[in-house]
């Protein structure tokens, strides 16, 4: 599984056969964006999975000056079709995360504070 960064698409491969299939979000621009027909955007810059869903850290935004630290507060969940299930928006901005299957835990960091906090996925899909 793949989430790109300058489109708004999630790659997923089937491990079975060897396919890559691509999910864009609705309304979002194409490849032609490359062409310079457009403003390219950031969209995912993180990704994490588990046996049921795809996690992205989304900005969909322009993107930000060097040195600067965005404030990205908004991960996008996606079943293994590539449907958007789920807009989780936090409290804080975030710059990485990472999937605990076992705790069913998707552990977070800020780039503003120097700890490590979670979303409970039980409650979250509750």
């Amino acid at each position: 599984m793949q989430a790109m960064v300058n489109l708004p698409q999630l790659n997923i491969l089937d491990v079975e056969t060897g396919q890559t299939v691509g999910y864009r979000m609705k309304g979002g621009p194409d490849f032609t964006i490359f062409e310079g027909t457009g403003e390219i955007k950031k969209y995912y810059t993180r990704v994490q999975a588990d046996d049921n869903y795809i996690y992205t850290l989304y900005w969909g935004k322009e993107r930000w000056k060097h040195l600067e630290v965005p404030y990205m507060n908004i991960i996008h969940v996606y079943d293994w079709y590539g449907n958007l299930i789920q807009k989780i928006e936090t409290d804080r901005g975030l710059d990485q995360m990472w999937i605990d299957s076992a705790r069913d835990r998707l552990y977070l960091t800020s780039p503003k504070v120097d700890e490590v906090f979670y979303l409970d996925l039980n409650e979250v899909f509750d």
